[in-house]
């Protein structure tokens, strides 16, 4: 079996709040010119975010199996051998929480 039932809240916590984005899409819809196309393009965004996620879901689960964490930053940091790797890890969690 490869899901485990204890975390499967957390990861489903995780990529539920990934998609809390959409709070802003009223005033999207008002800023664009033609609303026709929205529900084209805010249809195609979700699936493309769908597709990011389970790219890096499945490569995080293909390289540390069922070690894998709901959180891949904290993988990638674990799995830094050098100081070098660790320090760019931690970067790249900066500036995504920045971003």
């Amino acid at each position: 079996d490869w899901v485990r039932p204890e975390t499967l809240p957390m990861s489903l916590g995780i990529v539920m709040l990934s998609y809390s984005g959409h709070v802003v899409l009223p005033s999207l819809y008002n800023s664009i010119q033609d609303h026709s196309k929205f529900t084209t393009v805010a249809n195609c965004s979700f699936l493309v975010m769908l597709a990011q996620y389970a790219v890096v879901g499945t490569f995080g689960y293909v390289v540390w199996g069922r070690d894998c964490s709901p959180l891949i930053t904290y993988d990638a940091s674990m799995a830094a051998t050098e100081h070098w790797q660790f320090l760019l890890t931690q970067g790249v969690c900066i500036l995504v929480t920045w971003s």
